[in-house]
């Protein structure tokens, strides 16, 4: 009896004995995300890739376009004449923008700037009068994305310019993050 003791003894000491696991850490950050969005940027439909270097900076890469049925000599955009005959066309865009978002998990504000790249066919609208084919994009909203990933939405306004002109447009964004 007396020899089996010591080893009861230790054995319910270590047993009892709290053990500690590591601190708990903050969760992973989903790095990626990627999401279809409508007007915006594109004024149009777009395909976009984000990146965030960290939880409040990003960078945003996307391929969007749109088309535009050119009636009685002129574009929806009133950048001049073009031949007597109605056509429609389309034109392709790429986006490169950065962005910042608050901190707060879920529920973000966002802004953001950057440039967007027209990619035109022959007979479309190209930027302004002067032929340019850039134009300054801006973007203040309102984005839902959890911390670790998962489900992305993005609402906001998101005011184009070029040359003397500007585009207001709205933006609505689902996709998700990774």
């Amino acid at each position: 009896m007396f020899k089996t003791l010591p080893a009861i003894l230790i054995a319910s000491w270590l047993l009892s004995t709290p053990v500690y696991a590591q601190p708990r850490g903050e969760s992973k950050i989903a790095r990626s995300a990627l999401y279809l969005e409508l007007l915006g940027a594109a004024v149009g439909l777009s395909l976009n890739y984000e990146y965030f270097f960290t939880d409040k900076f990003s960078m945003r890469w996307g391929l969007g376009g749109h088309s535009c049925l050119c009636d009685y000599g002129y574009t929806t955009y009133d950048v001049g004449p073009l031949p007597d005959e109605d056509y429609s066309t389309s034109t392709a865009l790429l986006i490169l923008m950065g962005n910042y978002l608050s901190p707060k998990f879920p529920h973000h504000f966002e802004a953001g700037g950057g440039v967007v790249y027209f990619i035109d066919h022959p007979k479309a609208f190209v930027g302004n009068k002067n032929g340019d084919r850039f134009m300054a994009a801006f973007t203040i909203g309102y984005r839902y994305q959890q911390r670790a990933g998962g489900f992305l939405f993005r609402i906001g306004f998101t005011p184009l310019f070029f040359a003397e002109n500007m585009i207001p447009s709205v933006s609505v964004g689902l996709g998700g993050s990774f």
